[in-house]
């Protein structure tokens, strides 16, 4: 019988969610959180499971390599003996976390420039480099126990993000790939896109999944929670087209005008009710340069 728990942790003051899957006393480990993460929540967490319903940790997943669902991938290998799995186009993200440092914040960092302190924090959070024991690709099968997940690669927020889907039990794991409008915060957030084209398409196929429960990474708006029943999935992917096609449009006729990233980014925080006079965080301008870097938004 497979079992699903979900593991509750906060970063940088928004909730974020690992899962953790067991079948037959083999488990796999959605996501690995920030190193911080990791060691407080996540690390806590399956040592409870582990005394209440023995298992062997036989995988971890990450759905994509950013610092708060990969962070962690050191410390529980260490501690769990787990293999580590990724999608093959973040792989390097995975095993060198210089070049996943340098590459993620390279399109905002000519607008804000990182500062030392700041740079040595987000090393902490990307945790170390660790080897990556298999590359996932569209289609790949994670066999555990009497289950198995299919690989659908649904990128967009990121190069090689991956959705993890159960057809049978008709369970959907999504990591950040659905971005809704935006995370639930009590700061300024955006959807987070890195390949707009990409994203749209991805929307377009998890539509027409059969879904009973998905579960996300993260609070996503307008619902604000992590588990969906069947219709509120399917509303959080209509939201994100929405929210897509809004941003879209409101950066192709800033473009025209000439405004840059940055004014473009306070335009948008505007439209999303947040004060033009609020700092304009990383992410924001990040899905401003995915839709720049865009001919059909740019033009």
């Amino acid at each position: 019988m497979l079992k699903v728990k979900s593991i509750h942790a906060v970063y940088h003051g928004i909730e974020m969610r690992s899962y953790l899957l067991v079948s037959d006393k083999e488990g796999v480990l959605i996501d690995s959180g920030s190193a911080q993460t990791a060691e407080h929540y996540i690390n806590p967490a399956l040592k409870r499971f582990a005394k209440s319903q023995p298992f062997a940790l036989k995988f971890i997943i990450n759905t994509h390599s950013h610092a708060d669902h990969s962070g962690g991938n050191g410390l529980l290998k260490s501690k769990w003996g787990a293999r580590i799995l990724v999608h093959q186009s973040e792989s390097r993200y995975v095993s060198n976390r210089t070049s996943a440092l340098r590459d993620h914040f390279a399109p905002v960092r000519k607008h804000l420039p990182i500062s030392k302190a700041e740079f040595a924090e987000l090393k902490q959070e990307f945790g170390p480099s660790v080897r990556v024991d298999r590359n996932l690709r569209d289609g790949s099968r994670i066999e555990f126990g009497n289950s198995s997940l299919e690989v659908l690669r649904t990128p967009g927020h990121s190069k090689g993000s991956v959705s993890l889907y159960m057809p049978k039990e008709r369970l959907l794991f999504l990591g950040d790939s659905v971005q809704g409008s935006g995370v639930k915060a009590n700061f300024p957030t955006l959807p987070i896109y890195d390949d707009v084209e990409a994203y749209e398409q991805s929307m377009k196929r998890l539509r027409k999944l059969d879904v009973g429960f998905a579960f996300t990474g993260h609070p996503f708006l307008p619902l604000g929670k992590t588990k969906l029943r069947s219709t509120e999935y399917h509303r959080l992917v209509d939201a994100s087209l929405e929210a897509f096609s809004r941003i879209g449009q409101a950066i192709s006729k800033a473009s025209r005008r000439k405004q840059n990233a940055l004014e473009i980014s306070r335009k948008l925080m505007s439209m999303f009710g947040w004060a033009e006079v609020d700092p304009v965080p990383v992410f924001v301008l990040e899905s401003v340069e995915g839709f720049l870097r865009s001919r059909r938004w740019s033009q």
